[in-house]
């Protein structure tokens, strides 16, 4: 049920109370039953439809403001040979890059994983493949490396 509809049956909820009000003093009870019964359906149906409405303005909501994070969080990557990086420390593209085809048709991000090699990179999400992109590592990062591999020396 929408809206609409919703107000329709508000409506029809108020032409019952006016059919109350123009019920003679000595009415008929099958009458007044009737019209009772009416305003109780439209009522009603008006709560089940303003329930339904407000369900989807939550909805709505929440999805604002996933959206809103997504576009911040996007605002926030560096762009670097049509591919979007975290940013290192100095400003720089760093890590792995994210899919292109997630950003251009969910607006999400998922970060290339790396496969066969340095060759390839996979997207998580999708499965896209890509051959040859950059990924950059930030100072700390390459240092990390290094002293990990200088402790597998010793």
């Amino acid at each position: 049920m929408d809206v609409v509809m919703g107000f329709a049956a508000i409506n029809a909820a108020l032409k019952a109370v006016k059919s109350i009000r123009d019920i003679d003093k000595d009415f008929d009870k099958a009458q007044f039953k009737l019209v009772i019964s009416e305003l109780t359906s439209s009522l009603a149906d008006a709560k089940i439809t303003l329930i339904d409405a407000n369900e989807e303005i939550s909805d709505l909501v929440l999805q604002i403001k996933n959206l809103k994070e997504q576009w911040a969080f996007g605002e926030k990557l560096v762009e670097k040979d049509g591919y979007k990086y975290y940013p290192s420390d100095d400003g720089g593209p760093s890590g792995e890059p994210f899919c292109q085809v997630c950003e251009r048709n969910d607006g999400k991000y998922f970060q290339l994983t790396r496969s066969k090699g340095h060759i390839e990179h996979t997207c998580p999400n999708c499965k896209s493949v890509y051959h040859h992109v950059s990924s950059y590592m930030s100072r700390d990062y390459l240092r990390a490396e290094k002293k990990m591999h200088a402790q597998e020396r010793e």
